[in-house]
Parts: structure tokens; sequence; C-alpha cells
């Protein structure tokens, strides 16, 4: 198995030698226009982002889609797949930065924030107030992109008053149990879609019957267990066809399908082209 992983931190540096540096990187709403990456990808850094002015654009991060609008503030931790629709009209400032970052800091493991993993709301709108007290924050990143020392306690800081945001907003929208399910729910698939892709599986997990969480998802979401399952599972061959030399049938094999027809035919279903169409794309 040839896999030669898309790394989009070596992306950018290499499209962009002067944005990038090995733990950290800056991009805006041009920065991703110039590097036209509108295919799924699996993230290697943890990345906050910032969204605001007119207009709206699609994202999705994880296993949820999400409308991006003036206020948006996005998070996503390393190996979560993340796909950006190519229409970037809509200003944005994010950062990209891994654990190395903090090697000089005693910070607390950052895949333990629950906005950075898999299955975690990755997206919240915060007010206006806020939003002018992120702009500055991330100006004064951009200032310093090139003093470690002062650019890791600003990053730094910026993880916390993300998370503050995220508490303040948890209570005060007092997240549903029905909310909870389907937030555990999205972070069994990512662990478990290769294994098992049975409803009653994750059911089980969960400790609700199969026909009770397709409820709760068709209520929430608008679209049953075995949907979100399947949306999880072609997200990810999409992104092995775009990021890596796999063959299709390594890759049908990898996913966990024995027979690599029956794969071909349910992808073109969920997507509309075979394997084959997509990677050409």
């Amino acid at each position: 198995m040839n896999l030669k992983t898309f790394n989009f931190y070596q992306y950018v540096k290499d499209k962009m030698p002067w944005e990038a540096q090995e733990s950290f990187f800056y991009a805006n709403n041009e920065t991703y226009r110039d590097l036209r990456v509108d295919f799924p990808f699996r993230t290697t850094h943890y990345g906050i982002g910032i969204n605001y002015g007119r207009g709206s654009s699609q994202c999705r991060l994880g296993s949820t889609d999400y409308m991006l609008k003036d206020g948006s503030l996005t998070t996503l931790g390393p190996g979560i797949i993340t796909c950006w629709k190519s229409t970037y009209d809509l200003k944005n400032e994010t950062v990209f930065f891994s654990d190395a970052l903090f090697r000089n800091l005693k910070a607390p493991p950052l895949q333990t924030l629950p906005f950075f993993m898999h299955g975690g709301n990755h997206m919240i709108k915060v007010p206006e107030k806020n939003l002018v007290e992120l702009k500055d924050l991330f100006l004064n990143i951009k200032r310093f992109s090139n003093n470690h020392q002062v650019l890791q306690g600003l990053v730094f800081s910026l993880v916390q008053y993300v998370q503050q945001m995220h508490n303040l907003l948890s209570a005060a929208n007092n997240t549903s149990q029905k909310e909870q399910l389907i937030q555990k729910f999205r972070a069994l698939i990512a662990r478990h879609f290769i294994e098992s892709k049975s409803v009653g599986f994750y059911a089980a997990q969960l400790h609700v019957t199969p026909k009770y969480l397709s409820e709760v998802l068709v209520d929430i979401t608008g679209k049953t267990a075995k949907e979100l399952i399947n949306e999880h599972i072609f997200l990810e061959a999409r992104s092995l066809l775009k990021q890596t030399s796999m063959t299709i049938k390594e890759i049908a094999y990898w996913l966990g399908f024995e027979d690599q027809s029956y794969f071909v035919r349910t992808f073109k279903k969920q997507t509309g082209s075979t394997p084959s169409e997509y990677r050409k794309l």
C-alpha cells in the first residue's frame, strides 16, 4: 500500500513558503482562493478561524455541515476531514498550529478540548463585541508571526479565549440530551466507521434502540443514522482518492468493503460519480 498523505501544511509551504512555519501558519480567504483546495482533506494541524462581513459560505468540518456567516468561529483538530466550498467571498482569518508551537509552555493537551475533537461542535456564532476582540487578537498574531516567543503566548491566549466562548455559549444554550446524543454518535462514527457500519452497533454503544437513535437524528439533522454513517464513510473515501496514491481496491479494503464492485456502486450512489471519475476531477 503506497499511502502518501496530502499534507495541507506542506501544500501551503510549497505554494507559499513565506506564509508557513513548521508549527504555525496564517491563512485568510485570499489564501484559500489562491490554493484552490476544494476537495475533502484530513487536517494535520489545529485550526481556529473567524468569519465576518457580508455573504456566507458552506463547509464541512468532521461529519457536520456548517453555514458560515458573519461572526462564525470555527475550530478543528488534527485528523479531522474538512471540505470547503470553492467560493471564498466571506472574509476569513485562520491560524493553523501544532503542539510543537507550545513546546516551551506548560500547556494542557489541546486534543482534549471538545471543539478540537471528533464529534465536537466545530462552529459557534460569537457576539459582535467578542468578534471585535477576536479580530484584534488575530491581528496581533499576524503581526508577531515571526517572533516565536511572543507568538506562542498569543496563540495560546486565543485557544483560551475560544474555550471561554464555547463554555459561555454552551451554558447559555443549555445543550439538550438529544443534542448530546448526536455529538456522541458523531464521535463514535469517527472512531469505528471502518469496523462497523451497522446502526445497531452505534445504538448499543449509546444505550438506545436503533429506532430511537434514527428518530432523534431525523428530528435534529433531517438525516437517518444510516445516512450519516454513509456520509462519513464516503467523505473518507473522497479524501483518500484525492490525498493518496492508493488504488480503488486498496481504498475499498481500507474502508472495510470486501467487495470492490459494491464499494464502487455505493460510492457512485453517494457522490454521483465513480471513484475513478472523482479522482480525475
